[in-house]
């Protein structure tokens, strides 16, 4: 669990405006220049977020952004209100404080939860990672200053091709969404970033059909194998072993790294 918090020294990096924290296993598929403009933006100077934020009540403000982070909903419970869900902790943007970063640590050392983060009658538990930096963000962000971030759309930031509705409860896993909107059902070009948790790992060469629920895994594998191809060729100078134009249809979507389930790995670096 302590590894986890090691996440939190995203906010010491103070010599830079802003610090985009990911998991290893995410991408970058579009640029955020627009994100992180409006947070650079004047405190009382209005930002329209429309095409981010994930609520309404967010789609405009006038206040200082310190930070963006998503909610990971298909983690929490049938009585959860959207506000006691964990925070996705692969993927949050901030502006480094080491004041802020003081004030997280002291909840630490605090020690103030059981099986999740609580104050009186705030709790912050019942969901993976509650313990952890996904229930102390939920926690911060939620209750001890609510108005200091952003939740930006899942859809669009920190894809994770996540199924919305809940078979079981025959509910939708997102609280207040009456629409119950399905990431996974979102066109590929439209997102920012994408973290291969539930789709699984590129490495891992699953092969997805293209269907409605799934061919956004298909195109996130795709374009992970794409960008491993352009790093390879036009900045490490390297070839694939078979060109492109002489690999087998099925083994095209991956650029000929997987052949079946058996992924070639990236050879490393000559110096």
């Amino acid at each position: 669990m302590v590894a986890q918090f090691l996440k939190l020294y995203s906010y010491t990096l103070h010599e830079h405006p802003i610090v985009v924290h990911l998991d290893a296993d995410a991408i970058i598929l579009r640029p955020m220049d627009e994100i992180f403009d409006l947070m650079l933006q004047p405190d009382n100077a209005v930002k329209n977020l429309t095409s981010h934020a994930m609520w309404p009540q967010d789609s405009t403000v006038s206040r200082r952004i310190h930070g963006y982070f998503t909610r990971d909903y298909p983690m929490g419970t049938k009585s959860m209100r959207v506000e006691h869900n964990g925070v996705q902790g692969g993927f949050w943007v901030v502006r480094p404080s080491v004041a802020e970063f003081e004030e997280l640590r002291h909840l630490i050392l605090e020690g103030n939860f059981s099986r999740g983060w609580y104050d009186g009658d705030a709790q912050y538990m019942g969901f993976y990672g509650a313990a952890m930096i996904q229930g102390l963000l939920g926690f911060y962000y939620s209750h001890i200053h609510p108005n200091y971030a952003i939740e930006l759309n899942p859809c669009r930031y920190n894809n994770m091709a996540a199924d919305p509705w809940d078979k079981k409860e025959a509910r939708c896993k997102t609280p207040s969404d009456k629409q119950c909107t399905d990431c996974r059902h979102i066109n590929a070009s439209e997102v920012y970033s994408h973290h291969f948790t539930l789709c699984g790992k590129p490495w891992w060469c699953k092969r997805y059909p293209l269907n409605q629920n799934t061919s956004l895994c298909h195109r996130m594998f795709e374009a992970w194998f794409e960008t491993r191809y352009h790093l390879e060729t036009n900045v490490l100078a390297k070839r694939l072993s078979t060109p492109l134009e002489q690999l087998l249809e099925r083994d095209r979507h991956s650029y000929g790294y997987c052949k079946g389930r058996s992924y070639s790995q990236m050879k490393s670096i000559d110096r």
